[in-house]
């Protein structure tokens, strides 16, 4: 029997098992065999056989291989289905799990990669891993923690005392840094207490953050436990503050977490009204309305007369948290009277009973976001109007189907990235890799993707739960769409992402800078009071840095509408988070051009660098449409970088007339970058004579807003950057016109 007539499968494995010498006496029998071989031996390519294809096209033999070792070959795709038994033949047979292909993984990498729990047990029962692969292993510790798989976690966290146990001390020493923090969150007390046992640091901080060990372990679901545990070695530490200021106390009260407060508060030393910043823990739960987190707080001795801050020296929820905790503590006083006033006068023993009134104040603030999103659930129902591609919740499980193959997506790109590396010659690359590690470039980006993604699900859990969507019913949607081939739009979930970085980080700052000034100070010019505000409506808003920036001025009533759900879900995750500064991502990761440094294109970026405000309403839908009902109800109408957005720009500056109140003001600032299939595409001119026809007069503006566009005309034109990457070797900048317009 010719060797090309037995099944393919069991020609890998013995093609597998042969050493060079052995591969050279098949092949040299003839040509026609010597093909055969080759065909059979490219799924399986190893890189110890390269040197046996002198004669033929070494790097297209290498190419294929390279692809294929890592995703095709028989013992891979046993890894990736959790196949014991079948792996456990392939040990039978000699395979060498360390073995490292040409792709640079080994499959034992893969398993760890794949979360093999019961595969592992086995090879370290069985010899297969010693403490020889303590560094594999500390980093499946590491990935696992890391990554946050639930599933994994909760099968793991009952076998990590089996690793420790094998690994001891060395495992820990193999740990990278985030490992170690992210091992806090995860990982529940019984697990992290065998790694304090065996060395696990616990001095040391987060590089971005600056977060100590106490302040991570909040973050952790069995967060009390993980406390009582940790507290007792770290208590030097409670008072040391993370890059947001805050004490542990402080973080916890911000998260919030009632038993973690409980365990910090019984501490001796810990004061509950200390927190390391403007921010007292009162005034923080006040801010929140978190009742029983300002009575436990009173209760354990915080001072009363901390429940105000300020963050940078600007009051925060300042009126309504005093109203807050003025009402706390009239109930505190009414239920305690029986236990403090006899102290002063022995006849009101006698009293009996106790009447406390529930004070109903009414938060214009709250009721004016229930409202908005009582209509919003309305409009998402699947029988409110035609349900096709434009419906609001079509357009929302789209959004969200997106973020959730965030990283399948930009994984298939890094793969394109490697397969086009791969035309260069193999000298060419050889060189390449000896001078700046270009696969390591990739690997670490893939990498990055992994850790972004954390971020987009986030996104899309804040979803769900915010527009009351099932996980059932995206689920559904993501079968029905990728049965249909319908690619989920990557473009939209990454610019989404990048304005976290635009409007809500410190990077984002000079861009601002080059934009609000000019409307901002129209605005602050405005006469008006804090009793009867002036109604603001921003529409094209995106993530509403600028709506909340006209809000801190005082004396507005701001309303900002967004069309897109990519923006709309970021919005609403953003709104949600506790603290400035405690997500971060790295934006710039998806486009690699005009990067000076691969550390600039890599790096992370922190955000927000300030927390939103309730005060701020956000009316999802389309602008022409949405405020059907709302005819002269606003003051002013700032339109920034939106009046190109539109199809018809005719119904845009009708419907901003409409809107006004007599005498209403709309200020504008953005360039005339048409997209989207526009109906019409007006000149500057063209626009100030079509929107003074429909009745608007324009006024004078402050020169510094930029030199006059058309001599006659008050417009300016300013240049203004837009999506610039700060550190980048471009300048994405428009002459954006500035002006603003009077109803008449």
């Amino acid at each position: 029997m010719l060797l090309t007539d037995l099944p393919q499968e069991l020609i890998q494995h013995i093609i597998y098992l042969c050493d060079n010498e052995t591969l050279r006496s098949i092949m040299a029998v003839t040509p026609q065999l010597q093909q055969s071989v080759l065909a059979i031996l490219k799924p399986e390519f190893q890189k110890r056989n390269l040197g046996l294809f002198k004669s033929l096209d070494e790097y297209e033999i290498y190419s294929v291989a390279g692809k294929c070792i890592c995703y095709d070959t028989p013992a891979f795709k046993r890894v990736m289905a959790r196949d014991v038994a079948g792996i456990k033949q392939y040990l039978e047979w000699g395979l060498d799990l360390r073995h490292v292909t040409p792709c640079g993984s080994s499959l034992l990498g893969r398993i760890m990669c794949n979360y093999n729990v019961e595969m592992i047990e086995y090879l370290f029962s069985n010899g297969h891993i010693t403490e020889k692969d303590v560094f594999t292993v500390g980093w499946f510790f590491g990935r696992v923690v890391t990554l946050g798989d639930e599933v994994v976690l909760g099968e793991y966290s009952d076998k990590a005392m089996r690793f420790v146990d094998i690994a001891g001390s060395n495992m820990v020493a193999s740990l990278s840094k985030v490992s170690m923090f992210e091992a806090f969150r995860r990982l529940s007390a019984p697990a992290l207490k065998r790694l304090i046992e065996v060395g696990l640091p616990l001095t040391i901080r987060e590089d971005i953050t600056n977060n100590t060990v106490l302040h991570v372990a909040l973050d952790n679901e069995d967060a009390s436990a993980v406390l009582e545990l940790i507290l007792p070695l770290t208590l030097e530490l409670y008072n040391e503050t993370n890059a947001d200021n805050e004490t542990a106390l402080g973080r916890a009260i911000t998260l919030p977490s009632m038993d973690a407060v409980r365990t910090l508060i019984m501490v001796d030393g810990i004061s509950p009204s200390s927190n390391g910043r403007h921010l007292s823990p009162l005034y923080i739960a006040a801010s929140t309305r978190d009742v029983k987190m300002v009575l436990l707080l009173i209760k354990n001795g915080a001072d009363p007369n901390d429940g105000r801050g300020t963050v940078e020296g600007t009051a925060l929820h300042a009126e309504d948290t005093m109203r807050q905790v003025l009402l706390f503590l009239y109930i505190l006083c009414l239920a305690w009277a029986k236990d403090v006033i006899p102290q002063y006068d022995a006849e009101l023993n006698k009293i009996t009973h106790v009447f406390v009134t529930n004070i109903t104040l009414i938060d214009p603030t709250e009721s004016r976001q229930q409202e908005e999103y009582s209509r919003l659930q309305g409009r998402l129902q699947r029988s409110t109007g035609s349900w096709d591609t434009s419906h609001p919740r079509q357009r929302l499980l789209t959004a969200l189907h997106a973020f959730h193959r965030y990283k399948e997506r930009n994984l298939a790109e890094t793969k394109r990235w490697r397969d086009w590396y791969k035309k260069i010659p193999k000298n060419q690359r050889s060189i390449v890799e000896s001078t700046v590690k270009y696969t390591r470039k990739l690997n670490t980006v893939e990498h990055l993707f992994e850790t972004n993604e954390r971020l987009a699900h986030e996104i899309v859990k804040r979803g769900l739960q915010f527009y009351n969507i099932s996980q059932t019913e995206l689920d559904q949607f993501v079968k029905e769409n990728e049965k249909q081939g319908i690619n989920t739009d990557k473009t939209s979930v990454s610019q989404a992402m990048k304005h976290f970085v635009r409007d809500w980080a410190d990077e984002g700052y000079d861009e601002r800078q080059d934009a609000f000034p000019c409307v901002l100070g129209t605005l602050a010019n405005m006469s008006r009071t804090f009793e009867h505000p002036l109604r603001v409506l921003l529409p094209g808003a995106g993530l509403g840095r600028l709506a909340h920036e006209v809000n801190a001025l005082g004396g507005f009533e701001v309303t900002m509408n967004e069309w897109s759900m990519y923006m709309n879900l970021a919005y609403r995750y953003l709104s949600s988070l506790p603290s400035v500064n405690s997500k971060s991502f790295h934006p710039h990761i998806d486009w690699w051009s005009h990067h000076a440094t691969t550390a600039d294109l890599q790096r992370s970026v922190s955000f927000p660098d300030t927390l939103t405000s309730p005060s701020v309403l956000l009316v999802e839908g389309d602008f022409t449409t949405v405020f059907a009902e709302d005819t002269e109800k606003y003051d002013v109408i700032v339109t920034l970088f939106f009046i190109d957005t539109a199809r018809n720009l005719v119904s845009y500056f009708e419907n901003i007339h409409r809107l006004l109140r007599p005498g209403g003001q709309w200020i504008n600032l953005g360039p005339l970058l048409y997209g989207s299939a526009p109906f019409l595409q007006l000149s500057l001119d063209e626009i100030v004579a079509l929107t003074e026809h429909i009745g608007f007069k324009f006024q004078e503006t402050d020169p510094a807003c930029g030199d006059i566009t058309i001599p006659g005309l008050t417009v300016r034109g300013k240049e203004v950057a837009y999506a610039r990457n700060g550190k980048g070797l471009s300048k994405n900048a428009y002459q954006a016109q500035f002006w603003v317009a009077r109803k008449n």
